[in-house]
């Protein structure tokens, strides 16, 4: 059947999902094209061959075979090859353009009960297309035995020689779409070479992607790959007749509880090739793993990239994203052939590039045979033997190999290597190893190969890790990153609440090959540099582990760092001393996370030179940045800690310096900053304490709390420019009203608080006549709200403060003015302020920490001036006021730092005079004043600093700029609205609006 040309492959990739499902819909609501049923009741009377459809013509979609062998007269029916679509046009070479073949169905069950084996099963077997989808076809194989079985395969035609018309190529498929097909085999039992495979494509270009394969069960033979796929490349006589690729993505096996000897998801070969990534491969239950024979036939991989023996350059295998995940069991045996090796991984490509490949090992039981010796990586990029392109290249960069809740003790003989990323012809970059709730042992000595390497390279192997956490163990030795030739070298290992028996380095140079590891002498110029050897968590235990930075001679090192969290303890040995006297260790020393405790020791090396082990330190290692201390709530002078202490002596590398003391600073916690003197001993290496200061972070909190008071203070001011309008207000009785004022504030501390904010005000006032004068009372709620921006700094990182400002309170005030404008006035108030601040500390495990505080205030003031006639529209107002507030104590806590607040007091005397000119009903005023601070103090005491204090004692200016608009016949509403600036102790301008309804 030919249909119309299918979507271009971008459309069939992003459609096929959506195709599969509406399709599917289609079938199950119509009857099949032809259905095939073979049992004991309907027996197949065509001969050895069950091909059920052998025309393209035929229609090819929606067809279903059912083949059911329990009971079947296998004697009088010999089935030997099955298959429900079947199309061979190798005898007249032509490619087949079917447009379509989807939605199939194949059902082969119980043919294991046959005497002999199956000679092979293809669900659906055709010779090569050209613009056809195969897409969601289900083939189930179940209790079936056969020399091998194929669930979908596209197989070639092959180069011939014609009679008269001499050498012709071989023919693949072009342009084809493989997706969305579920091929599910149970209990499948395969006995020849071929296997077991899900799609096997040979020789094609397009796209093969969101397929799912799933194998449970059965004893494969030659072995079980969910994905065969061959790149299209033919040629006669020199000239190429085809050639593309196969883009292989997103594809989905499943294997349980099978017996194998090699399993690749997906295994592509034949350039030219286009990166396949994506593919997925799962193992569960309990599979067994027979290496036989050679490395080609002893594996477990997710993608499984060769190439071809030919001497032409081409493109190399890219693999990509591949994830394995393994749990369960993992039985691998040594077999009767005396093989002893084998591979597990993510990915494997010969010559092409490996990256972000994942393995993980999840609660795993790896029960390997004595003997065996098995290789595990994240991503393989290898050298294949006899492949003839010239300057190939494969990087292995940021593959990962995973291990959680693998408990295994491989002392017995087993060796088995980790690695993150390896590479035998480039760089390896950015890799990782990661131990979880695991547990190792392995047979072997201190100086013997490692068993966990982040990265292994042929010359550059960079930024590659290693990990150990949550309570992991290995006995076994650790690399960074090692390099076969040398070249740039660098690598983070972190041991976290974990312990390690056995070597730990950095980066190494050696050569790793079938017969083992060896170390060497790089043989490029090679630089070990910028690597960190974290120890981390009070649960680690080193003290049968040697820390070194290389133990390779030959290699310049700098700027590597031994950085100690959480942890304090023994280790076993510290550096190393080369056979030509050279002492190699860490350049730079950084300890936090633990608590500064006086007379402590935080390392004690057990080295013994005696037995080739050092203690080698460097007196550069230590400086400003290297000593971090979680607290130090009670430290005092002439405390002291031991940083390093090695009974049987130091080893310093800078062995030529005189240098036996140099000064030090250090910090604990958010508050504390002390400055000290370290001591170079010949046994030991000590820190005193000379002078203990405050952390320069703290001060914004001291700040904050004074500037906070400040900001209540400007309530007092709201209220006096209030009561400025009520004494120009003619009518007596009861009025409401409300005042807002938006500010914008900076005051003279040591940090740059800035504060945006508002303050309200709204109440009753009350006007009566008495016989020496006009009195006025009131009754008020205030408000204020602000907020602030700021850059703080601790320990070299510089972050944002932001922090908010609230007030609430209430008050009563009264003024009694003369006929003749002398006038007093006071006022009382009180309230609770509130301080939240964002990121106000930062501790020394890099955590920040807000502040929030919640105070009491209270406060009044009294005042008196005289409004003095000039005209009939001009008046001159002159005033003095005394403002008091208190803002209560308060406390606030980080971890066991205590800080500890004062009460702030603030006395404050303000004079200004305001020159008013009216007309009708409208009044403009202007005016100048000068305040005065004379305490405004706020004292801080952080753990065991000295005491900070920070004011606004000191000198204001203020000038003012207003309108008040009266009340008149026909409204009772009373307005006033000013802008006031300052400078001075206080710089900053204020905008402020005043109603009042008279009833």
């Amino acid at each position: 059947m030919t249909l119309s040309t299918p979507p271009r492959k971008f459309q069939l990739k992003k459609s096929c999902a959506l195709t599969v499902l509406a399709l599917w819909s289609l079938y199950s609501s119509s009857s099949f094209a032809a259905s095939f049923v073979i049992d004991k009741d309907n027996p197949w009377e065509g001969g050895n061959n069950a091909y059920m459809i052998k025309s393209e013509n035929d229609v090819l979609s929606g067809n279903s075979l059912t083949l059911d062998g329990n009971g079947y007269d296998w004697t009088n029916n010999p089935i030997k090859f099955i298959r429900l679509i079947s199309i061979n046009k190798s005898t007249d070479r032509e490619l087949v353009e079917a447009g379509e073949i989807s939605h199939n169905i194949v059902n082969i069950s119980n043919t294991s009960s046959r005497k002999d084996p199956l000679g092979g099963i293809q669900g659906i077997y055709v010779t090569p297309l050209k613009d056809t989808q195969v897409i969601g076809n289900k083939i189930t194989l179940s209790n079936v035995k056969s020399n091998s079985v194929k669930g979908i395969q596209l197989y070639y035609i092959n180069q011939t020689t014609h009679a008269t018309l001499g050498p012709l190529p071989g023919i693949g498929s072009e342009n084809i779409s493989v997706c969305g097909n579920q091929i599910t085999f149970e209990d499948v039992n395969t006995t020849d070479a071929s296997g077991t495979t899900g799609l096997s494509i040979s020789y094609g270009s397009g796209d093969v992607y969101s397929n799912e394969i799933k194998v449970t069960g059965g004893v494969h033979s030659g072995g079980i790959i969910g994905i065969s796929a061959q790149n299209l490349y033919q040629q006669s006589q020199g000239v190429v007749h085809q050639e593309g690729s196969l883009n292989v993505h997103d594809n989905n096996v499943d294997v349980q509880n099978a017996e194998f000897r090699k399993l690749a998801a997906v295994s592509i070969s034949n350039p030219p090739y286009e990166e396949a990534k994506n593919n997925v491969l799962t193992l569960s239950g309990k599979n067994i793993f027979n290496p036989i024979i050679s490395s080609d036939n002893s594996y477990i991989f997710g993608v499984y990239a060769s190439t071809s023996y030919t001497d032409r350059e081409s493109p190399y295998a890219n693999i990509s994203s591949s994830i394995v995940n393994i749990s369960g069991t993992l039985v691998i045996n040594k077999t009767t052939t005396g093989w002893s090796k084998a591979s597990i991984g993510a990915a494997r490509s010969f010559t092409g590039r490996v990256s972000d490949n994942e393995l993980t090992f999840n609660h795993l039981d790896l029960d390997i045979a004595d003997g065996m010796t098995v290789s595990v990586y994240g991503g393989y990029s290898s050298l294949q033997s006899g492949y003839g392109m010239q300057g190939a290249a494969g990087e292995a960069a940021n593959n990962s190999v995973k291990m959680i809740g693998v408990n295994e003790d491989w002392s017995n003989g087993v060796k088995v290597t980790f690695f993150g990323g390896y590479s035998e012809l480039s760089n390896s970059i950015g890799n990782s190893v990661t131990l979880s709730e695991s547990n190792i042992r392995q047979q072997g000595t201190p100086g013997s190969a490692p068993m966990l390497i982040g990265g292994y390279s042929l010359t550059n192997s960079e930024s590659n890790s290693v990990s150990l956490q949550e309570n992991s163990h290995i006995s076994g030795n650790i690399v960074g990153s090692i390099s076969q030739k040398g070249g740039q070298l660098s690598s983070t290992v972190t041991i976290s609440d974990s312990s390690v028996e056995g070597d730990i380095s950095l980066f190494e140079t050696g050569t790793w090959n079938d017969r083992g590891y060896t170390t060497n002498v790089p043989s490029n110029e090679t630089f070990g540099q910028d690597s960190t050897l974290g120890i981390t968590g009070a649960n680690s235990v080193l003290s049968k582990a040697n820390l070194f930075v290389t133990k390779t001679a030959g290699i310049k090192t700098s700027n590597n760092l031994l950085k100690i969290d959480g942890w304090q303890g023994e280790v076993g040995s510290l550096g190393t001393v080369m056979d030509d006297g050279t002492a190699v260790g860490f350049d730079r020393l950084a300890i936090s996370g633990v608590a500064w405790k006086d007379g402590a020791v935080l390392i004690k090396s057990l080295a013994d030179p005696s037995q080739g082990q050092y203690t080698v330190f460097s007196k550069g290692a230590i400086d400003d940045t290297s000593l971090v201390f979680t607290s130090a709530p009670t430290l005092e002078e002439n405390e002291q800690v031991t940083i390093l202490q090695a009974d049987n002596g130091i080893t310093y590398m800078d062995s030529a310096s005189t240098v036996k003391q140099k000064n030090v600073k250090a910090s604990a916690g958010t508050a504390t900053e002390f400055d000290g003197t370290v001591n170079f001993e010949d046994n030991q290496i000590t820190y005193s304490v000379e002078k203990v200061e405050r952390a320069q972070q703290t001060t914004v909190l001291g700040d904050s709390r004074i500037a906070a008071a400040a900001f209540v203070n400007q309530s007092n001011d709201l209220l006096a420019h209030v009561f400025s309008t009520f004494m120009h207000d003619q009518k007596y009785g009861l009025a409401t009203f409300a005042s807002a004022e938006g500010n914008r504030s900076q005051y003279d501390l040591d940090s740059s608080l800035k504060i945006n904010g508002w303050n309200f005000m709204a109440g009753l006032r009350y006007k009566d006549r008495l016989s020496v004068g006009d009195w006025t009372s009131a009754i008020f709620f205030e408000n204020g709200e602000g907020n602030y921006r700021t850059w703080n700094e601790h320990l070299g990182y510089r972050f944002k403060t932001n922090g908010e400002l609230t007030y609430n309170g209430a008050g009563i005030a009264s003024r009694l003015m003369s006929d003749s404008g002398l006038y007093a006035e006071g006022s009382l108030h009180l309230g609770q302020l509130k301080i939240d601040m964002n990121n106000a500390l930062l501790d020394t495990a890099g955590n920040n920490w807000d502040f929030d505080s919640r105070s009491m205030y209270y406060g009044a003031h009294l005042g008196l001036g005289w409004l003095v006639p000039v005209t009939s529209t001009l008046d001159f107002d002159i005033s003095g006021k005394y403002f008091y507030a208190r803002t209560t104590s308060d406390t606030f806590r980080v971890n066991d730092e205590k800080y500890r607040f004062s009460n702030i007091d603030s006395h404050r005397l303000q004079l200004e005079g305001k020159l008013n000119y009216t007309e009708e009903n409208v009044t403009l005023y202007t005016g100048l004043g000068v305040e005065y601070e004379f305490d405004g103090q706020s004292s801080m005491k952080a753990a065991s600093t000295p005491k900070f204090v920070s004011d606004i004692n000191g000198f204001t200016a203020i000038a003012d700029l207003g309108v008040r608009i009266y009340p008149s016949a026909n409204s009772p509403w009373l307005f006033q609205a000013n802008i006031r600036g300052w400078e001075g102790e206080r710089d900053g301008v204020s905008g402020t609006a005043t109603i009042e309804y008279q009833f």
